[in-house]
């Protein structure tokens, strides 16, 4: 099982799905905390489940660290998501 951390609030039957086969943690409350993202992971998680509050730039991807694989977006688009950055750090 890898880990996965989820930031936002999520639907029911996406985080039951993701538990079937990750490891998750993070995000457990009724409100959204836009201050999460991959710096808040806890540290050493691979992969992050983010919402289009956060903002996913060079400086989340430096601190979130070389562990980071995968930053998934659940929005429609990605502008939240600095493409450039995520180049970079590949």
């Amino acid at each position: 099982m890898s880990r996965v951390v989820v930031t936002g609030r999520i639907p029911q039957v996406a985080l039951d799905s993701l538990r079937s086969e990750h490891e998750v943690s993070g995000w457990d409350s009724t409100e959204q905390d836009v201050a999460s993202g991959p710096a808040d992971s806890g540290g050493g998680c691979p992969r992050h489940l983010s919402l289009l509050t956060e903002r996913i730039d060079g400086e989340a991807l430096d601190a979130a660290g070389e562990q980071l694989q995968v930053v998934a977006n659940v929005a429609v688009g990605y502008n939240d998501v600095d493409m450039v950055a995520c180049a970079s750090a590949a």
